[in-house]
């Protein structure tokens, strides 16, 4: 995993199955490391603040694009995780 480019990493993790890269058991393994991550206090929010924008575009896409937008507008036809 250290070898890979950030779309390699990203497209392991984003919730998208159609994608053959796509790994779920890397996905599960983050959503376990966050407490680990929230036990490394100031490190862990300092990073959160460097990376903000990215986090916080991807966030909305996935909250907004993923469920908000199914439920309320009608069927996106992406995937729903």
């Amino acid at each position: 995993m250290q070898h890979w480019t950030s779309e390699q990493y990203v497209s392991a993790l984003r919730h998208d199955q159609s994608n053959p890269a796509f790994n779920p058991s890397l996905r599960q393994l983050l959503h376990v490391g966050y407490k680990i991550a929230a036990q490394m206090g100031d490190h862990y929010l300092n990073l959160l603040e460097i990376c903000e924008t990215s986090i916080s575009r991807n966030v909305t896409e996935n909250l907004y694009e993923r469920h908000l937008k199914p439920l309320f507008v009608g069927d996106t036809g992406g995937d729903k995780s």
